[in-house]
């Protein structure tokens, strides 16, 4: 199965930037703030963007367009941008009754 997605991104007073690589990628993300408990946790993750394990990846565009324009800050300059992504679903690589079933079956 294949799925088109949107992922929000955000640049601060850049020109013209080329996302071409998943550093690139990392930090030009648009870390949504609802995705986050707290303050202390979304401001962790946005000064540690190498290790982010997930990425906000929206299937309706105007959601993305929507949040790709949203900023606290008031610096003149910011944009935002939305990248089309294309995502191949081929396999289940995670089943927790398989998992569930293997312990019982160790354990009986």
């Amino acid at each position: 199965m294949k799925i088109t997605a949107y992922i929000p991104v955000q640049f601060y007073n850049y020109e013209d930037i080329k996302i071409d690589t998943l550093d690139k990628l990392r930090e030009h993300l648009f870390l949504p703030p609802e995705d986050f408990r707290n303050l202390k946790d979304l401001t962790e993750a946005t000064h540690n963007r190498n290790k982010l394990k997930r990425f906000p990846i929206y299937l309706d565009k105007k959601q993305a367009e929507w949040d790709s324009t949203f900023f606290t800050g008031a610096e003149e300059g910011d944009y935002g941008k939305v990248l089309k992504v294309s995502i191949n679903i081929e396999e289940v690589v995670y089943n927790q009754l398989e998992e569930e079933q293997q312990i019982l079956n160790k354990n009986v």
